[in-house]
């Protein structure tokens, strides 16, 4: 029996000595939100004492943590974890962020740290109270981002009996990213500007004095407008690169008519079409379903995808688009004949930058528009893939869903949904 109780109490006393040196705050609350036990890691961070967090309900000690994912871990065992949790916003109160949370956004938050076991209180004493305000006007002063882990804490019956905070100091790492982004505008911005300005000056220069060129001089001035408009396209491909990965590019959703859309894109590059001598074949059943998405950026795949299969097909050949309702979207198509794509190159379409291997001939590109494609489809809900066969056909796939999202008005936003303002 002895033997056992020292067995327990090292136990114990190991379990102990891990959470006060954890570099990571830990939060042990119980089933009725009490603060029991916590670390010193996030307290170091916020320079709030130990007794302001321990025995205190954990909504009163730390009025900005999201209520939502405590109370699903408590009541239904949900686990949850989120990226990048920011914590500094004084001006919000507890109930707005919780009601953020729970329609998808982030909350601001905080752990607190000290190491001991609590007991339990009156959630609403004056004194617990009291130590929330100071709490609130310590958290006013300082700020972070972490990526923080609720679980339950269930007996050996099997009962919830508490829940866990796990909460990871990544400022470092949100400051690194945030002078990432900065730079990638800022270079794109800068780029952009002058780029533009370029292009209007060759428009002013071709409407005001292009009947008075030679033909030779008039072919160089419209070869340069297009190179500088190839250049301003692969800048705008830049920019959005940049806000797919800060998460701020924003879609747009309705009820969009696939085919009218095919044939509008086929439209918009008709001269190209027929500048390389190719013609464009459109296989669209009449019954084909509209899908719910963000009409310009589908337009923008399938533009993109046409423009790759036009700038690699040989002259005088067939382009085909078809299409097919499956249960729950529409399979698209574009299939292209030509030396295809080799099979090891297949897995490296879509990422950034990629070109094909072994091209004969350099054609202008920024290598991101298939990348680009990818983003758009899967914020969709779809996919995108390809198919090749060596000096046959090449064909480029695309699902995208018809069922309509719940609600009149919604946009995609760093990969979720969320009601548009």
């Amino acid at each position: 029996m002895e033997e056992e109780t020292y067995r327990v109490k090292e136990e114990h006393r190991i379990t102990q000595m891990i959470l006060k040196n954890a570099p990571v705050g830990i939060v042990h609350v119980g089933n009725d939100y009490s603060i029991r036990e916590v670390n010193a890691a996030i307290a170091e961070h916020f320079g709030l004492a130990i007794n302001d967090l321990l025995h205190k309900n954990i909504f009163e000690a730390l009025p900005w943590l999201p209520k939502e994912p405590f109370r699903n871990a408590l009541e239904d065992g949900e686990r949850y974890f989120e990226r990048e949790f920011s914590v500094g916003d004084p001006h919000e109160d507890s109930e707005s962020s919780a009601g953020a949370k729970s329609n998808g956004d982030n909350s601001k938050n905080d752990s607190r740290d000290g190491i001991g076991p609590g007991g339990e209180v009156d959630s609403q004493s004056a004194d617990s109270t009291a130590s929330a305000s100071d709490s609130r006007n310590n958290f006013a002063q300082k700020s972070g981002h972490f990526d923080i882990a609720i679980w339950p804490v269930e007996s050996e019956n099997h009962t919830i009996i508490g829940a866990v905070l796990i909460a990871v100091d990544v400022a470092e790492r949100v400051r690194l990213a945030q002078q990432r982004e900065d730079f990638v505008a800022t270079l794109t911005h800068d780029l952009q500007t002058p780029v533009i300005a370029t292009d209007r000056a060759i428009e002013l220069l071709l409407n005001s004095a292009g009947k008075h060129l030679e033909e030779s001089h008039l072919m160089l001035v419209k070869k340069l407008r297009a190179n500088n408009s190839n250049l301003l396209h692969m800048i705008q491909q830049l920019l959005d690169v940049y806000r797919y990965e800060a998460g701020a590019q924003v879609h747009y959703f309705d009820t969009v008519n696939l085919g009218l859309t095919v044939e509008s894109c086929v439209d918009s590059v008709s001269a190209i079409i027929k500048d390389h001598d190719l013609t464009v074949e459109t296989d669209l059943p009449t019954n084909l379903k509209k899908i719910w998405a963000d009409h310009p950026a589908v337009r923008r795949v399938l533009i993109n995808l046409l423009e790759n299969a036009i700038k690699y097909t040989p002259r005088h050949s067939k382009i085909t688009i078809g299409a097919r309702n499956l249960p729950t979207c529409v399979l698209l198509s574009i299939s292209n004949p030509g030396s295809g794509i080799q099979q090891e190159d297949i897995p490296l379409l879509f990422q950034r930058y990629w070109h094909k291997s072994q091209e004969k001939t350099y054609k202008p590109s920024s290598g991101l528009g298939l990348y680009l494609c990818k983003q758009i489809v899967e914020a969709h809900g779809g996919e995108i893939w390809c198919e090749s066969e060596q000096n046959q056909m090449t064909t480029f796939y695309v699902k995208l869903p018809f069922l309509k999202l719940e609600g009149k008005d919604k946009r995609h936003i760093k990969g979720k949904v969320a009601s548009a303002n």
